[in-house]
């Protein structure tokens, strides 16, 4: 059941009930807008489905995500946020839920726009049970001029030595300017999160002063230091864009 709110939108929590093949409703959307551009509303189809032998049993699905006025972008950011709606189903299917307890998938977003690019931060928690919610990140840069989307690898394909340039960069500022990292364990993590590999930098955006690069907890600390994001000016990177 969907509710109308000014130019957002809710979907009703549902609840599992102890039986056989139940429906687990349980999607709240609130559709977003970007700074620069009119947002138009739309819907996901993110009906969660699961089977509950034992236990009364809530779950809860929220997620704010960008509708833009191009269909390709907006096809894409779909696309992602079913592949994590499918693994949050997916996880409550295999494993046994618990009672009295709530199992979560929130997803946010933060817009940048700079020239021909709009970019899109998004953040990912997925509570399935255990200490803390799981963290990632995704990230989605797109070129409106030529409507094509701007990766790592695209960058690294057409700039030479980009991937070492981000490397150095990555790993000297961060040393310097976070003492998290003087633990000796810790500066291994930071040492092989930001080894020259597309793996390491595939979390960016694009804004006015350069590409704001995001790594996620885990990649470079660990969870208890939360995540890290680092702006590489344009004059480091030697890159120009379109």
């Amino acid at each position: 059941i969907f509710y109308h709110c000014g130019d957002r939108m809710f979907l009703k929590k549902g609840i599992l009930i102890v039986g056989v093949f139940l429906l687990l409703g349980g999607i709240l959307i609130l559709l977003g807008k970007d700074s620069s551009k009119e947002v138009k509303e739309q819907d996901l189809d993110l009906t969660l489905k699961s089977v509950v032998t034992t236990y009364e049993h809530n779950n809860k699905i929220s997620i704010y995500y960008p509708v833009t006025d191009y269909q390709k972008l907006n096809k894409v950011i779909e696309v992602k946020i079913n592949e994590y709606v499918t693994s949050f189903k997916k996880t409550l299917e295999d494993y046994k839920v618990q009672p009295n307890q709530i199992y979560t998938l929130d997803i946010s977003y933060e817009s940048y726009e700079y020239l021909d690019y709009l970019s899109f931060y998004f953040k990912v928690s997925m509570y399935t049970g255990g200490a803390h919610p799981i963290p990632s990140i995704f990230t989605i840069t797109y070129n409106k001029k030529n409507n094509s989307f701007m990766t790592i690898s695209s960058l690294v394909k057409n700039n030479k030595g980009l991937l070492e340039t981000l490397s150095s960069y990555s790993f000297q500022t961060l040393l310097k300017n976070n003492s998290v990292f003087q633990d000796k364990n810790v500066l291994s993590m930071l040492i092989e999160g930001t080894k020259p590999d597309l793996e390491n930098f595939k979390h960016f955006v694009v804004t006015s002063d350069g590409l704001l690069f995001f790594f996620p907890p885990y990649q470079i600390a660990p969870y208890s230091s939360g995540g890290f994001m680092l702006l590489v000016p344009y004059d480091v990177l030697n890159i120009e864009l379109d």
